[in-house]
């Protein structure tokens, strides 16, 4: 067995040298979940120009007196006809353009509006004002290249005056589970069959990261239809992912097909729980990978693998982030020769319980869980209060 961080700079080596996908501009608003392929520029000063934090009244920086001359009233959208002069003061709104001279902003709650003027109760130490360009000038990097695009990303691009921007293509991937024991929908199910639960998951999984999935299909356990999807989907797909036949069975046939394909494999068995009976194997311009048929270990190494090569693809330099945490529960297990990933809930004091697992097909456990506690090999006891590193579902991946 490749012990996992091992496993992981094999994935590393072999997609650093393979080139990324290839560019092109899209709108802004269908960029969420791509990958931006170059540095993004700023077009406007963010903000646009000297606003107020707060509804209030703004004066001279340093005009503090009792009683203002009220000049004006100031909406958001509306600029201010004239500039401040002392012993007066302009009426602005959140988010409103300030008067020329304008150095802060008296909050009203502290102050009293009469008929032309306005009484200040009290002059705050906060000046309540944003200054033109204090977040972002024109031309500074708004977001550097490699940032994945999420919604609030997408509304700071948007604040920066962008409409266009550069971004990989979306990667795609070819799907095929594999399995006599494996039914695709109830109404075919046989009395010895399982319902198909790693194509739907891995499907969706695809969609949530910015996967385009080009094929997915089914195969039983027969090497030339193995073999067969496994040549259609390297040929439409820039990643193949198929799930099950990977182990040392009478009936496991993907290994000697990815061969057959002439694919190298480059590790086959990896030291983690769940998920030991992995597969990564690449050609000269393809990639697949064959992850275990147990759901959960489909699951686990989807997140730990297929997504750092994508991550790979997409100029993204992958990274792995935990939380180090402390143990609610002691943790026992008898064999430690496999770095394990156990299903637990987290709570709000960091501390970390472990879920009844009953092991790689139980994915009720993971469903309910907050991510996975990271139980390294040659550990077999993690007692009561024990120091533990915690992944969250959220930060699986890369």
């Amino acid at each position: 067995m490749v012990p996992l961080e091992d496993a992981l700079a094999q994935v590393d080596a072999v997609m650093a040298s393979r080139p990324a996908l290839p560019v092109e501009a899209v709108p802004l608003g269908k960029c969420v979940g791509r990958v931006l392929a170059e540095d993004v520029l700023a077009r406007l000063d963010v903000p646009p120009f000297d606003q107020s934090k707060m509804d209030g009244y703004a004066i001279l920086a340093d005009d503090r007196r009792g009683n203002y001359d009220l000049l004006e009233v100031v909406a958001a959208g509306r600029m201010p006809s004239a500039p401040l002069r002392p012993g007066a003061c302009v009426k602005v709104m959140t988010g409103a353009p300030l008067p020329e001279r304008a150095g802060r902003v008296i909050v009203v709650e502290n102050a009293s509006e009469g008929s032309g003027s306005v009484t200040v109760h009290q002059h705050d130490p906060e000046t309540y004002v944003r200054r033109r360009g204090e977040d972002l000038r024109v031309g500074d990097v708004a977001l550097p290249a490699g940032t994945h695009v999420t919604p609030l990303a997408l509304a700071h691009l948007a604040s920066c005056g962008v409409e266009r921007i550069r971004v990989t293509r979306r990667p795609t991937v070819a799907l095929v589970s594999t399995g006599d024991e494996v039914a695709t929908c109830m109404a075919g199910r046989g009395p010895a069959q399982v319902l198909d639960a790693n194509g739907p998951m891995l499907a969706a999984l695809a969609h949530q990261h910015g996967i385009q999935v080009v094929m997915r299909s089914h195969v039983p356990d027969a090497l030339s239809l193995t073999r067969d999807a496994i040549r259609e989907s390297l040929a439409r797909a820039d990643l193949l992912v198929v799930t099950g036949g990977v182990s040392a069975g009478d009936f496991d046939y993907v290994l000697p097909a990815l061969t057959e394909e002439g694919l190298e494999t480059h590790f086959s068995r990896v030291a983690v729980k769940p998920g030991k009976p992995t597969v990564f194997a690449s050609g000269e311009d393809t990639i697949a990978f064959a992850l275990p048929g147990n759901p959960v270990a489909a699951f686990l190494t989807f997140h730990l693998f297929v997504l750092r090569a994508i991550a790979w693809l997409t100029r993204r330099r992958p990274t792995r982030r935990a939380l180090s945490v402390t143990l609610r529960e002691a943790f026992r297990r008898r064999r430690a020769e496999r770095e394990e990933w156990v299903p637990a809930r987290l709570s709000d004091d960091l501390t970390c319980t472990p879920i009844e697992f009953h092991g790689s097909g139980h994915l009720a456990a993971v469903a309910v869980s907050d991510g996975f506690l990271v139980v390294p090999a040659g550990i077999t006891e993690l007692d009561l209060g024990a120091p533990a590193t915690f992944v969250p579902l959220a930060w699986l991946a890369p």
